[in-house]
């Protein structure tokens, strides 16, 4: 599948609510409740970009993720069971302002206020002031979990106010049927 026709099948995608999708899937590739919407802008669906960190250091992944997202993507997170911040301030007004559609991750997020002026929907697993480290590049557009879920880079994100959906690119025909 190329770029183009998956940015019109997420478009379709994002017409649907996430438990349509949920059901329309066989109660499948749902990311657990404990990932909820630390900011929510709008309805959204995009292409997966994944980074996964290395013991409370995800700052170096995060960035390389920003650089190869394009705009529709969703970054998606593994900062593993680090309490530290995956994410605050600076990396979702660059994630604004680069047109991605939102920020997931297993860890927490910080700069809350500053976050919410922005038109990017961030999910976490909570808000925590702790910074994270740059002393690891990490891993990018690898499989990472994220609430229970495998997340492959490419797969389809779809989130609202009730939560998040992944599916799988061979799997969103069915979905949409």
């Amino acid at each position: 599948m190329n770029r183009d026709e998956a940015l019109r099948i997420s478009k379709e995608l994002e017409k649907w609510s996430v438990a349509d999708l949920y059901e329309a899937q066989g109660k499948y590739g749902d990311i657990s409740h404990t990932i909820y919407p630390v900011h929510f802008v709008k309805r959204f669906s995009g292409i997966a970009v994944t980074a996964r960190g290395f013991q409370g250091s995800v700052m170096g992944a995060v960035i390389d993720a920003m650089e190869k997202a394009q705009p529709g993507d969703v970054l998606v997170i593994d900062a593993g069971d680090e309490s530290s911040t995956s994410f605050g301030g600076s990396t979702a007004f660059a994630a604004h302002h680069r047109g991605i559609a939102a920020l997931i991750t297993n860890g927490y997020v910080r700069d809350i206020a500053e976050i919410k002026t922005l038109a990017v929907s961030v999910y976490a697993a909570g808000v925590n002031i702790r910074g994270s480290l740059r002393s690891h590049r990490g891993w990018i557009q690898i499989p990472v979990s994220i609430g229970g879920c495998v997340i492959h880079p490419g797969d389809f994100i779809v989130g609202d106010e009730d939560g998040l959906l992944a599916i799988r690119p061979e799997r969103v025909f069915p979905v949409l049927e």
